[in-house]
């Protein structure tokens, strides 16, 4: 197992806090305020939509907005409630409270409805009417028809034979019946004439209609008579039958009692002409009592059973309403008071503001839900910040080491001071210059923040806590990042250090483009860890284009000696690799080493050839600050481009420096082309 210990650049153990005008220290620290900072913008997002913001327009507003318009539709419909009380409590004084209020117009919404105009007038009778005397329920007669026309029919059915033959009398109703009836008026006296024809009525003749109006015949009359007398009291009983008096019922059941009227005179006339159908029938028959008459086909309408079944519950509802008129009353107040709510209602067209008010309260539920949501987002990412500080560490142990050593770089020294603040980050750090003054944190230069990161990386791998039974790789990606030469020999030291505290299982791999750096960094070390052992320590990696070549440095003949001779190396490196492009860059720290050294100033060093100046003199960097960047050579070949640095090196009676570094082979081209100009 491996721990792996990378040191790349300042980012990571380095970053400003602008807040606080200091930086973060430490790896922990640096990741944490990393969090901090977004976790700040979202609070700070958050707030600039929950609170109120006078100048623009944010969700706070919003809020406020769809509150102020539910509160205005609210308001608006309170001012209408307030309004109908106060109308139904005058107008109506008989149907109100004393006390009611829109409160109490408000609780008789839901029971509004209104009337058609007999409910209204039904209501209203019912409110002012007094208590009745309601008076006795009739009883209806029962009269069953249905018997009634049984017996007759049976009656017309039967006839007299007669048991001897009268040739006046033969198939003659008429004069059967006047015969029938002269027997009832003569005396039989002896000559007694007829009182109708006028001859005399001899014994045989009082025999033979004796004879001729037979037992049967009586037998027949007295059954036709007593259906007549049965029949006779049920039509009287029909005749005393009395109709209602609407008026001694409450009004409610009026208008019932109107209808049961209808009914009771309907079924009082259509049994009354029954029974005298009945009658006339009967009539008829006793005129022909010899004769077997047709049997009566009538239809017969409903008995007073179904009209009595309608008198017992309109007298037993009026009862109860009588008993419970106290009730009723209220019922039909309540009635009359929820008719002219619902007139209010309508006039203010209730139904539709009610309406916009239920969408308003939906789109402002809606907002409250979402900014709650925004307010709990609030404060869960202020408890994530508390959080996050919290778990932040102070390094002031790392501080105080790395102090110590910055007080090596002399004039450019500084020191690390911990700010103490309960509510910030810890491991924050002002940063106190040599004069003892507190500096702005954007004077730190890029090499500053990089020693700072540097001695803390090298603190930290004195790590107590690191893992055990690991082997521990140590990696320095080009450490030298804008320092100068103090910070360079403090850089130096401290690797050497940890070089040679290395376990035999640790490792440590330095990369580096500063050939200065390299070359003091490796003195002290041999090439190899053993003699004889094939493992190289060191190795040069040598670029053309896109292509890369990695040499193995087993000896110090092999080795770069010098900055300046590996200057020249890789220049003519390039050339023969045919890069002018590449080449300037070697060219322009050779020029700048030359002139720095020779105290000679660039402008009097390109004055006889200005256009080596356009190539040469762009963005010089000293040689302790090597690094790679593209030139534009216009077109120029390699060849075009070492003679016009040959010519600014002769201008400068520098020929014998440039040809000292030079290939012979190119000297010689160069020198001829001297020659022929």
């Amino acid at each position: 197992m491996y721990d792996i210990r990378p040191f790349q650049g300042y980012d990571r153990f380095v970053k400003d806090n602008k807040q606080l005008n200091a930086i973060s220290l430490g790896e922990t620290n640096v990741v944490i305020q990393k969090e901090i900072e977004t976790v700040n913008i979202a609070i700070k997002k958050l707030e600039a939509e929950i609170f109120p913001e006078e100048s623009k327009k944010n969700f706070y507003s919003h809020l406020e907005k769809a509150n102020k318009d539910l509160k205005n539709q609210k308001d608006v419909i309170d001012k209408f409630c307030i309004k109908s009380a106060r109308t139904l409590k005058l107008d109506d004084r008989r149907l109100t409270d004393p006390k009611y209020n829109k409160n109490y117009f408000k609780n008789d919404i839901p029971n509004a409805q209104l009337l058609d105009d007999n409910e209204f007038k039904t209501a209203g009778d019912t409110f002012q009417t007094r208590k009745l005397n309601t008076g006795i329920k009739p009883n209806l007669p029962e009269i069953d028809l249905q018997i009634y026309l049984d017996v007759t029919n049976k009656i017309l059915k039967q006839s007299v034979t007669p048991t001897i033959v009268i040739k006046e009398l033969e198939n003659n109703p008429d004069k059967q019946n006047f015969a029938k009836q002269g027997m009832s008026i003569h005396k039989r006296n002896a000559g007694e004439k007829c009182a109708f024809c006028g001859k005399p009525i001899d014994d045989q003749r009082w025999k033979d209609l004796d004879a001729y109006f037979s037992k049967s015949v009586d037998s027949l009359e007295n059954k036709i008579n007593s259906e007549i007398a049965l029949i006779n009291p049920a039509v009287k009983k029909l005749a005393q039958i009395k109709l209602l008096t609407p008026e001694t019922f409450y009004p409610k059941f009026r208008n019932q009692a109107k209808d049961l009227n209808k009914s009771l005179n309907l079924a009082i006339v259509s049994m009354n002409y029954v029974l005298t159908t009945l009658l006339r029938a009967l009539d008829k028959k006793k005129k022909q009592l010899f004769d077997r008459t047709s049997e009566l086909e009538i239809e017969l309408p409903d008995n007073l059973k179904v009209v009595q079944s309608g008198l017992n519950n309109l007298f037993e509802q009026n009862n109860i309403f009588n008993n419970n008129l106290a009730k009723e009353q209220r019922k039909a107040k309540n009635k009359l008071l929820y008719h002219l709510v619902q007139e209010q209602l309508n006039s203010f067209n209730y139904a539709e503001a009610l309406g916009k008010l239920k969408q308003l309260k939906i789109q402002q539920k809606s907002i409250k839900e979402e900014f709650n949501l925004m307010e709990n987002k609030y404060e869960a990412f202020k408890k994530k910040k508390k959080d996050l500080l919290k778990s932040s560490k102070d390094e002031a142990q790392a501080a105080e080491e790395i102090n110590k050593y910055l007080q090596h770089l002399g004039h450019a020294s500084f020191s690390l001071h911990l700010i103490k603040k309960s509510n910030e980050l810890s491991g924050q750090y002002e940063i106190i210059g040599l004069d003892k003054k507190k500096r702005d944190i954007s004077s730190l230069s890029t090499g500053e923040r990089n020693i700072v990161a540097f001695l803390y990386f090298v603190y930290s791998l004195k790590d107590t806590n690191a893992i055990e039974n690991t082997n521990k790789i140590i990696i320095f990606d080009d450490p030298m990042n804008s320092n100068d030469d103090s910070s360079q020999y403090l850089m130096i030291t401290q690797i050497q250090q940890l070089c040679r505290g290395l376990k035999k299982t640790d490792s440590l791999i330095l990369l580096t483009h500063n050939i200065h750096f390299y070359i003091n960094v490796k003195y002290p070390f041999r090439y190899k860890s053993k003699k004889n052992d094939d493992h190289n320590r060191f190795f040069h990696f040598q670029t053309a284009g896109h292509q890369s070549f990695i040499k193995a440095i087993s000896n110090s003949n092999m080795d770069i000696h010098t900055t300046y001779d590996d200057l020249w190396e890789e220049l003519y490196f390039l050339y023969n690799a045919n890069k002018p492009v590449m080449m300037l860059n070697p060219i322009r720290r050779i020029i700048t080493t030359y002139i720095k050294f020779n105290a000679i100033s660039a402008n009097n060093f390109y004055k006889n050839i200005p256009e080596a100046k356009k190539y040469f003199d762009v963005n010089s960097h000293e040689i302790d600050d090597i690094e790679d960047f593209e030139g534009d050579p216009n077109g120029k070949t390699k060849g075009q481009i070492i003679w016009l640095m040959y010519q600014v090196f002769r201008a400068n009676n520098g020929e014998g420096h440039f040809g000292h570094h030079t290939p012979d082979d190119i000297m010689n081209r160069l020198n001829k082309k001297v020659s022929e100009n």
